[in-house]
């Protein structure tokens, strides 16, 4: 298990610094988009198999301006893993594995890693090139002899290409190609052989992994379809390279070997990226995610780290809940999100939260204490009292539709057709009285800015009003400060910023701790009790 992250000069992180908890099965980063969630997975893929899931471009994930870069992990099991890229004053590339330098081969692999974003759905759809590369990530992940195997194939296919492209002015030049078919050839067997285990493996259990996320027994497969005859000789796949030797030379490029296959994904017989519906696919394409987790946690005796990006934006609740469900309860998994969906019960489920602003989110997260989302289900009934004047009228509606279809008692509070000359201390004095009323609700007020309702409620004794411009304020109000009201600003956000908001705020609870002296502080302003520091 991962317990610790530093990033130097990543991306938006000039220094970041993160510990990860024991006892939290998932870590969730929450914020805005454009927050840097995404990078911190992108870190931990790079740290596990030195290539990004963004760019071919390593360079890129510099921050910018800068020539240099540094990841460093630390695991539960004591190992330390490390990897520095400099572009200047000459390009370098050092990984480290406790303490002392490590070659690609040996480094790939001690820490296995399965990634997962709204962009996989579309690999059905996209190039060979994209599902070759799904294969290969898991194979040299998992097997030594392939990683080398296919590292040097790939070297061998560029050699042989520019020799085809130099025949082309130069026909003499093609008395060497022999000499790369020959390496080629016996390269390809390895990889076609590997590759066609794997999803020989893969597909026994893939119908099983489907029914898991969607809820329904189908025929499933992923077929593996190699550019020769599966059980090809060394001898045929040399026939097959000079047989097509001429238009190879034409086209500058070899046609024949492993880096020509593909796969094919069929559903009850049917490939999915012409027949399936799009919530088949997103089925199929997690069920393929739990086979790989599965299959690299057999291979290795180790559960890799599970990293899905933007996971809820494409699954409905169900999906989302057979998912959670469903994964090993030995994988750490991190997610990044605008915010966890009030519907799902993640009773089950420890989750580790950090909140992140767009405005600063090396700060918002930077060493910070992550909090543990309570053991209990978001299925639960809260009553919500809501008010708002004329200023907080457009998003009524939206409000009001959110909260209850996740099921919340909502008692609307404020006016039920435009009036353009309300006063929203009105509106704060109903939800106030009505959440004093009714102990274990909460109130939600809006106007323009926030402000003025916010103002408006702190007046009232016994009422604890937070006020939220981004999620981790949200999230703050009530796990510091016990806020029972929450106040927004309707014109300062979008509609689905603020729902956001409001359900980070409804999911979580007071913490107490550290924070109960300063909570019994703030009740003691508000009595005329408070006793001032000897300074203040």
């Amino acid at each position: 298990m991962l317990t610790h992250l530093s990033l130097h000069q990543f991306r938006t992180y000039t220094d970041l610094s993160l510990d990860f908890r024991a006892d939290a099965r998932i870590n969730a980063f929450i914020g805005p988009n454009t927050a840097g969630k995404t990078n911190i997975l992108e870190a931990l893929y790079f740290l596990c198999l030195l290539k990004s899931f963004r760019t071919h471009t390593t360079s890129e994930m510099m921050q910018w301006g800068k020539h240099v870069l540094r990841v460093e992990a630390r695991f539960d099991d004591g190992t330390e893993l490390g990897v520095g890229l400099a572009s200047r004053p000459k390009k370098l590339r050092k990984y480290s594995m406790n303490g002392r330098d490590a070659a690609v081969e040996e480094y790939v692999g001690t820490k296995t890693v399965v990634f997962f974003s709204p962009d996989d759905i579309s690999m059905l759809l996209a190039s060979p090139a994209n599902r070759r590369r799904y294969m290969d990530i898991i194979l040299c992940q998992t097997d030594k002899m392939y990683l080398r195997t296919f590292a040097t194939y790939g070297k061998i296919v560029k050699q042989r290409n520019a020799l085809l492209r130099t025949t082309q002015k130069e026909p003499s030049a093609a008395s060497g190609l022999p000499y790369w078919d020959e390496q080629l050839a016996s390269l390809a067997l390895h990889l076609i052989q590997k590759r066609s285990q794997l999803l020989v493996t893969m597909s026994k259990e893939l119908p099983r992994h489907y029914m898991a996320i969607s809820g329904i027994a189908a025929e499933v497969e992923a077929a593996y379809m190699p550019s020769v005859p599966l059980e090809s000789t060394k001898e045929e796949i040399l026939a097959l390279l000079d047989l097509h030797k001429e238009r190879d030379i034409l086209l500058g490029s070899t046609s024949v070997g492993p880096h020509r296959d593909d796969l094919k994904f069929l559903l009850s017989g049917r490939p999915v990226e012409s027949y399936a519906s799009r919530g088949d696919t997103r089925s199929f394409v997690l069920g393929l995610k739990l086979g790989e987790l599965a299959y690299i946690f057999e291979e290795t005796g180790t559960a890799p780290m599970l990293l899905m990006d933007d996971v809820f934006s494409e699954l409905d609740v169900e999906r989302q809940q057979r998912l959670l469900e469903n994964l090993p309860p030995t994988v750490q998994t991190f997610l990044t999100t605008t915010h966890i969906p009030s519907q799902l019960d993640t009773s089950a489920f420890p989750i580790a939260v950090y909140p992140m602003t767009k405005e600063s989110p090396e700060d918002s997260i930077n060493g910070a204490e992550s909090c543990i989302l309570p053991g209990y289900s978001f299925l639960f009934t809260m009553r919500i009292f809501l008010g708002y004047d004329h200023g907080g009228f457009s998003i009524r509606d939206a409000v009001i539709a959110h909260l209850k279809e996740a099921g919340h008692d909502v008692t609307d509070l404020g006016n039920s057709v435009f009036t353009p000359d309300d006063d929203y201390p009105d509106f704060a004095y109903a939800v106030g009285t009505n959440v004093l009323n009714h102990p274990g609700s909460r109130g939600i007020l809006f106007c323009r800015s926030g402000g003025g309702v916010c103002i408006a409620a702190n007046k009232m004794h016994g009422i604890r009003a937070g006020f939220a411009a981004t999620i981790m304020q949200a999230i703050e109000s009530i796990r510091a400060d016990d806020a029972n009201v929450l106040c927004i600003g309707a014109d300062a956000h979008h509609v689905l910023d603020i729902l956001a908001m409001i359900d980070a705020y409804l999911e979580n609870t007071y913490v107490g701790g550290r924070h109960e002296r300063r909570k019994e502080k703030v009740l003691a302003l508000e009595a005329g009790t408070y006793k001032p520091l000897h300074h203040a």
